[in-house]
């Protein structure tokens, strides 16, 4: 069985500090880098998590929070991408148009999702003859995804977030947050009460959701920094078709 270390960044690795987002900032905590390296000599996996709240107020953006990131690996001396886990993916239905994706059914946030992050597995591993560009068919809907900027920084990112979804129940609702993001071009109170219209139904349809949230408002900066981070991409790469 594997080891593992799963360590938060601010006032863990390197010092809090308020909205961290300038990577001349960023202070390693002494003895941090030798702690690490000591653990990976034990046979630990590390896994990095961070809260940046200061997305979800949209006072930086997810590109500072990797340049944060990126400073810090460097004063730490590891690999901006240290391996702490293996991910296997099955690409079917690949052709020299990309890949389709179909549901019978009407368009769900989950399918978009669960599209996405197979674009994401496809872009990253660029297989010959294959461009990243993948259709998405429902009933109700035709999407396309075209080239994604940095797949393996997102499909990294989402990936840990599975794992540390394992052991807390992260404030991430497919169909609230889709309403979220697609709302802020409004502005902020509309994209507020666009989730808060949407997470009654969500949560009221879903038994899961309704005991791990039963006693929690769980629509708050993280709920919009996790849509922000997971969602904006998405969307960015995505268009409809005709």
């Amino acid at each position: 069985m594997n080891k593992a270390l799963f360590l938060d960044r601010d006032g863990t690795l390197i010092y809090d500090k308020v909205y961290l987002s300038d990577p001349g900032q960023v202070e390693v905590i002494p003895g941090a880098s030798s702690a690490l390296s000591r653990a990976q000599s034990m046979g630990y996996l590390l896994f990095l998590f961070t809260n940046q709240s200061g997305v979800g107020r949209n006072y930086f953006a997810m590109d500072d929070v990797h340049k944060v990131n990126k400073r810090m690996f460097e004063l730490l001396d590891l690999p901006e991408s240290t391996p702490a886990m293996r991910l296997a993916v099955r690409l079917d239905d690949l052709s020299s148009e990309g890949r389709i994706a179909w549901r019978v059914g009407r368009l769900r946030a989950a399918d978009r999702l669960r599209a996405w992050l197979a674009h994401l597995a496809l872009a990253a591993l660029a297989p010959a003859g294959v461009p990243p560009r993948t259709r998405l068919v429902t009933r109700t809907h035709t999407l396309l995804f075209g080239a994604p900027d940095r797949p393996l920084e997102h499909l990294t990112m989402l990936a840990g977030l599975y794992v540390r979804g394992g052991s807390e129940p992260l404030p991430f609702f497919p169909e609230t947050a889709l309403a979220f993001v697609a709302s802020l071009s409004k502005g902020e109170e509309a994209a507020w009460r666009a989730a808060d219209r949407k997470w009654a139904d969500e949560r009221d349809n879903d038994a899961y959701l309704t005991l791990a949230f039963a006693d929690a408002q769980p629509l708050d900066d993280r709920f919009a920094g996790y849509a922000r981070g997971i969602l904006l991409p998405m969307l960015a790469a995505e268009t409809a078709d005709a």
